[in-house]
Formats: structure tokens, C-alpha cells, sequence
């Protein structure tokens, strides 16, 4: 009879815990698993059971490897590599080294980049109607002036897009459009931009070797998109496109330029 009664005052005991006593209770467990997932995580990490970060070097060779087969610049890219690309470049992008590319460290970013990949239009992605050159950006930190420069055919016709920015924030630059020239020979015409002509470029990654920039219109005039090359809304976004450049010899580059040219005016121009 005793131990009846003491498992009845027990079971009373139980029910007749107040509402609000079971919700501290509950809210009490429940940080008590947050707070035991989260030093898990930390274990995990300081342990090396999280996923296994490559060096930068290693994930840019990485890259090179998945667009090698489609040409430098990567042309004909199928959606599912350009995913993947994309993928490595914001794994890259995570471990930036430099940490206000657009602003105080924009030295970084001064010379000639070779531009491996692109999914921008032309004739930032290396094609010209339905020709592959090959696609540079050259930048003068000194001057706030760069130039995307294409070559086809070797040096004999040439696309030279000249630009300047501002500095937006310590990772973008907002880029005004000022000028195109389509060349043979070193000889063509040069067409300006409207003004508002403009593109937003983010600065994702920068090292001594490797660029990383995503770029859009972001509010400015396009005129791939107003001679219907692309769709109304297509670029829009800051980060619209991105670019995966490798750093070129601007010494190399020039003289390149300069031998072709004058070699077409010792073919062309000399005496019978």
C-alpha cells in the first residue's frame, strides 16, 4: 500500500509541473544542443574533419586544367563546366589574399592579364563575329586608365576598348566605357562611347599571378544590349559575369604588338 501511494504522489507530482516550468525546460535542452553542435563544429575544424581547403596555387591549376580543352580564351563552354568553373573560382575566391584590391592594394592588379575565361560578351570574351583572338586586359594603376585588348589573326586586325573607374569601395571599381577602336594593321576608326556607358567590376581575388573579377551593368548603358548582341536584362547584376585571368609579360605583349605592326609596314609600304 505504501509504495502504491508513494507512485501516485510521484505521478501527481509529475502532472501538476507548471506549463511555463516545461517551457524553460524545453528552451533549456534546446541550448544546450546548440551549444554542444557548436563545439563540435569547432573540434571539427581545429581537427581537420571539415572539408580540406587546397592551397590557391593548386586550385588555380585546377581551373586551368577544366577550361584548357576549350581554348585560352574558353569558348563553346558547356553549362555544366562553366558551373564548375564557376564553382573553383569562388572556392578561390574565399581565400583572397588581398584584402581591399579596389582601393589601397590596387597595385596588385597593375599589368597585362591574359584572360583565360570569360561568360561576358564579345568582345571581352575573346570572339569577333565568329572569330577567337586572343583577350587582354592591360592596367595602369598610375593613370586609372586599362584597356581590353583583343588581337585575331596574329596582330593583323586588333580591338582595342580603352576605360578608366572609380573607386567604389575597397573590393569594386565602377568603370566608365570611353572608347572602342577596330584596327587592320594598326589603322581603323575609333568610336566613343555614350557617356553613362559604364560596368561595375568586383574585385574577387587577386594575387601575384591570378585574377578573379565579376562584372555587370549594374544601372549603366549597355550597347550589346541596346544593339540586341545580348537580352534587355542580360548583365545586369554587379556580378554578372565573371573572368578568370593569368598575368602576361606587358614587356612581351608590347614588343609583340610593335614587331607586327612594323613588319606589315615594311610589307606593305616598301618600293617595287
Amino acid at each position: 500500500i505504501q509504495v502504491v501511494s508513494r507512485k501516485l504522489k510521484s505521478k501527481k507530482r509529475v502532472e501538476s509541473v507548471p506549463p511555463k516550468r516545461l517551457t524553460f525546460m524545453f528552451i533549456t535542452v534546446k541550448n544546450q544542443i546548440v551549444l554542444w553542435v557548436s563545439i563540435i563544429q569547432v573540434v571539427a575544424g581545429l581537427t581537420g574533419f571539415t572539408k580540406a581547403r587546397l592551397p590557391p596555387a593548386q586550385q588555380v591549376k585546377n581551373l586551368i586544367q577544366v577550361i584548357e580543352p576549350f581554348g585560352f580564351p574558353a569558348s563553346n563552354v558547356p553549362d555544366s563546366t562553366a558551373g564548375e568553373i564557376d564553382r573553383l573560382c569562388r572556392d578561390l575566391e574565399e581565400m583572397n589574399p588581398t584584402k581591399e584590391p579596389a582601393a589601397k592594394d590596387c597595385e596588385t592588379a597593375q599589368g597585362t592579364w591574359r584572360v583565360l575565361y570569360t561568360d561576358a560578351p564579345p568582345p571581352s570574351n575573346g570572339r569577333f563575329g565568329p572569330f577567337v583572338g586572343e583577350a587582354f586586359q592591360i592596367v595602369d594603376v598610375n593613370t586609372g586608365v586599362y584597356e581590353n585588348y583583343l588581337r585575331l589573326f596574329g596582330g593583323a586586325c586588333e580591338v582595342s576598348l580603352k576605360a578608366d573607374w572609380k573607386v567604389r569601395d575597397a573590393n569594386t571599381w565602377r568603370v566608365c566605357f570611353r572608347s572602342i577602336q577596330f584596327s587592320v594593321q594598326g589603322i581603323g576608326p575609333t568610336i566613343k562611347f555614350p557617356e553613362g556607358t559604364e560596368r561595375t567590376w568586383c574585385l574577387t581575388y587577386v594575387d601575384d599571378d591570378t585574377r578573379v573579377v565579376r562584372a555587370g551593368v549594374d544601372g549603366g548603358k549597355s550597347t550589346s544590349r541596346d544593339l540586341g548582341f545580348v537580352g534587355n536584362k542580360a548583365g545586369e547584376a554587379k556580378d554578372a559575369y565573371l573572368f578568370l585571368m593569368k598575368r602576361e609579360s606587358n614587356d612581351e605583349l608590347a614588343s609583340s604588338r610593335k614587331s607586327f605592326r612594323n613588319a606589315m609596314r615594311v610589307l606593305f609600304l616598301r618600293p617595287n
